[in-house]
Order: C-alpha cells, then sequence, then structure tokens
C-alpha cells in the first residue's frame, strides 16, 4: 500500500507487541495475551496459554517413584494444570509421551487408556518416544490443548 493511499476499512494489520500478537484495523483491535503458570524449575513454567490454546509439559513430583507411581502422580498434576488454564483432558488434541525405559510402553499404555477413559471423542492424537531424561524422571508428558469454552457441545 502506498503512503497516501487511503486504507481499507477491512485491511487487517498484524503485529507482535511484546511476545503477544495484537490485530487491528480503524474500527477494532483485540489484545491477546499469554497466560503462564508459575513453575518450580528455573526458566520454565507449568503450562501456558494464548488465546484458545493451552501448552503443558509435566513430570511427577517424586522421580524416586516407580513408573506406575510417577505416571498417576503426572497424569494428576496435568489435570490440575489442564484446568487451571481452562481446559482439562477432553481437550487434548495431541499429546507427546516420553518414556525412560521403551520396554514399559505398554504398561503406561494401559495407566493411559484408563485415564483418558472410553470415549473415543475425547481420545488426543497421541506418540510415545523413548528418551533420555533427566534425575530419576520414567516419565514425562507434553499436551497441546485447547480451553473448555471453546469446544462446542
Amino acid at each position: 500500500m502506498a503512503q497516501n493511499e487511503p486504507r481499507n476499512k477491512h485491511h487487517i494489520i498484524a503485529s507482535f507487541v511484546v511476545g503477544c500478537s495484537s490485530i487491528a484495523n480503524e474500527n477494532w483491535s483485540i489484545q491477546m495475551e499469554i497466560q503462564r503458570l508459575p513453575g518450580k524449575a528455573l526458566g520454565r513454567t507449568a503450562g501456558s496459554a494464548f488465546g484458545s490454546v493451552v501448552f503443558i509439559a509435566t513430570v511427577a513430583h517424586d522421580r524416586n517413584a516407580d513408573l506406575v507411581l510417577q505416571s498417576s502422580d503426572l497424569l494428576s498434576r496435568l489435570e490440575e494444570q489442564l484446568g487451571a488454564l481452562g481446559s482439562d483432558k477432553s481437550c487434548i488434541l495431541s499429546a507427546t509421551v516420553y518414556l525412560a525405559d521403551m520396554s514399559r510402553k505398554s504398561e503406561f499404555d494401559q495407566i493411559w487408556i484408563e485415564w483418558v477413559g472410553e470415549d473415543q471423542r475425547h481420545w488426543p492424537q497421541r506418540a510415545c518416544v523413548g528418551a533420555v531424561l533427566a534425575e530419576q524422571t520414567a516419565v514425562e508428558i507434553s499436551v497441546i490443548a485447547v480451553r473448555r469454552d471453546e469446544i462446542s457441545a
């Protein structure tokens, strides 16, 4: 658009303001903020959300516990974090599970299946990969979800 050319009233300008998206035109503007849950580890949050999208990566509190106990704790923490950001497990779009020992995948799968429930309409896309994890961490999970109020009934 030329400098002196009048702006079309439907022309949308996108910009980034301090890491947040701002969309504006002559008649309206929308400011979207990043919401972050405080984390315990330096430089990391317990989860974040932007608009309707929620991002969480979590591990169990007790990393000395076995895979079963770590998985139960991790999934409980995940539910709390999702709730704090306006979501729940039925709103998870994608999950990536990191296992320190892939020979125990079927054991984790049983815990996962019980946790996600029987309603296939709420099953997320999921990947499970072997990984070298910090300390005695047996399992870590990263999810992308949407907020509940963005889901139609």
